[in-house]
């Protein structure tokens, strides 16, 4: 995925900066680094959590605007890789966030519901 910002100063002159390319499939923050496969999904979905310390953790489907539609886990995540496989058949095709709680981080992570 690509994109570019569009500076515009209160004058009305504008700056286009340069286009920068990101990684929408992989999100890290200081602790975890977290990977969903496959995205889109239709009724189960694999997410590999990499932990750098022992963390009890919490994992929520929610909507755009940030309301929990399925949670998914809460329990302990070990040091290193944890591998997890959940079912969303119940779930209504769409656009939501995997919400990653793990100690005093949060991770969001785009998902799409076939």
């Amino acid at each position: 995925m690509y994109y570019r910002l569009k500076q515009t100063d209160f004058d009305g002159s504008s700056v286009i900066l340069k286009q920068v390319a990101i990684n929408t499939e992989k999100c890290t923050g200081t602790h975890l680094t977290v990977d969903l496969y496959p995205n889109p999904f239709s009724e189960q979905f694999n997410i590999n959590i990499y932990s750098k310390e022992n963390t009890n953790a919490e994992i929520f489907l929610t909507n755009p605007s940030g309301r929990i539609v399925k949670t998914l886990f809460s329990g302990y995540l070990e040091e290193g890789s944890n591998n997890l496989k959940f079912s969303a058949g119940d779930v209504p095709p769409g656009f939501y966030y995997l919400k990653v709680i793990a100690g005093n981080e949060v991770i969001n992570h785009k998902i799409i519901k076939q």
